[in-house]
């Protein structure tokens, strides 16, 4: 290990990784040392079933990277997002990966993170529902 200040990511280690890479870029030494582990949830029933009430929701909210790759782990072949469904995220790593399974963020002006979400569940009219994917407990 190197002498000096590093910088210590706490991050999972797939967002670790990345966190390093770009904060090397920049001169700053880091050592990642993950304090949690994010795995799928053990029933897939609840991502399969998540999956088919879809066009029923107005607003998918998603509060990670880590829960929109689990979510679209389970996207039935060929299904695409269905259309007049918002996606939403809490933050900009969530909303690239949403756009890198082909899914656009909704976006409610850079406004603050509470504020957005509060005016894109305005704007959905909730009269779907809103399922946020991510829970603690897996499900929505």
């Amino acid at each position: 290990m190197a002498d000096g200040p590093r910088l210590l990511l706490t991050r999972p280690l797939a967002q670790a990784r990345d966190w390093s890479e770009r904060l090397a870029g920049l001169g700053v030494p880091t050592l990642a040392f993950p304090l949690i582990d994010i795995v799928p949830g053990a029933d897939p029933a609840a991502a399969q079933q998540a999956w088919a009430s879809l066009p029923q929701q107005a607003l998918v909210m998603f509060v990670s990277p880590n829960a929109v790759k689990h979510f679209f782990d389970h996207r039935p072949m060929g299904r695409p997002w269905p259309a007049g469904v918002l996606a939403a995220t809490v933050g900009p790593g969530s909303a690239h990966a949403l756009e890198a399974a082909g899914v656009v963020a909704a976006d409610a002006g850079g406004r603050q993170r509470g504020e957005q979400v509060a005016d894109l569940v305005e704007h959905a009219g909730v009269g779907g529902g809103v399922a946020a994917w991510g829970a603690p407990d897996g499900g929505l």
